[in-house]
């Protein structure tokens, strides 16, 4: 297998790098991933001498690190080594269904570029930046106040995509009510809402209307805002986890 990225794991203890430390991570974790999907490919595609198909080896493992990135409830789920050659399998069949529905309207990329070309290549690009953004914290956010509230209570936390799943209850594993950063961050972002219509939508007719019905510059300022909130809240966590610590230091 082709060499991978060793992925450095020391967390910065400065508030300002953090978000900067976990986007690294998320790069290096999703190189890696691509990696060993290609490897995977290789293999499945091994018997088949057909050179168009050899030589897109590298753009479809994009594509389908990509559609497990996308789907997976947590990032413990997406980089289970034990499941990956399974999911890819029924990637590979699922997209291929999608080949023959001809029928089906539009790709993914006709409706990027619909979309772009409707808003302008600055805003639609400033909707994509939030976008990723807001689903990186999702991916680590939980996991920290996780990992915070088991140090508080020395109780086991929960494991694997599960804890994903607890803001939709708006409780944490203690039972106690998640934070309102945390809050709007997973469950009331209507940028994100917005555009999960516009890629879900069953014909061009319902998508074009739906972009042009959409107040894109309203959800982007709510989105930079509720961002901006979250921010500034994990940042006080991590102040107050650390004078706690010195606390606790001082008093033994």
């Amino acid at each position: 297998m082709e060499g991978l990225i060793m992925i450095n794991r020391k967390e910065s203890s400065s508030p300002k790098n953090q978000a900067e430390v976990d986007h690294r991570e998320n790069i290096l974790l999703r190189t890696n991933m691509e990696t060993k999907i290609r490897f995977y490919l290789r293999e499945m595609l091994k018997s088949d001498n057909d050179p168009l198909i050899q030589s897109s080896l590298v753009k479809l493992s994009k594509v389908f690190e990509a559609k497990l990135y996308k789907c997976a409830p947590s990032l413990d789920a997406y980089s289970d080594q034990n499941t990956l050659q399974q999911r890819i399998r029924i990637l590979a069949m699922q997209l291929g269904k999608k080949v023959e529905d001809n029928h089906k309207f539009s790709s993914f990329e006709e409706r990027r570029v619909s979309l772009e070309s409707i808003l302008g290549k600055g805003v639609h690009e400033e909707i994509i930046h939030l976008v990723d953004k807001i689903k990186c914290i999702r991916l680590y956010s939980f996991n920290r106040l996780r990992r915070r509230e088991e140090s508080e209570s020395g109780l086991p936390s929960c494991s694997g995509g599960s804890c994903l799943f607890l803001p939709k209850l708006c409780t944490t594993k203690s039972g106690s009510e998640i934070p309102l950063p945390m809050k709007e961050i997973y469950l009331n972002i209507r940028l994100m809402d917005a555009i999960s219509m516009v890629y879900s939508a069953k014909s061009k007719e319902s998508m074009l209307a739906h972009i042009s019905t959409v107040p894109w510059n309203d959800l982007i300022e709510e989105a930079k805002e509720k961002i901006s909130n979250f921010e500034l809240w994990e940042k006080s966590q991590v102040k107050n986890d650390g004078e706690e610590k010195k606390e606790n230091a001082v008093s033994l």
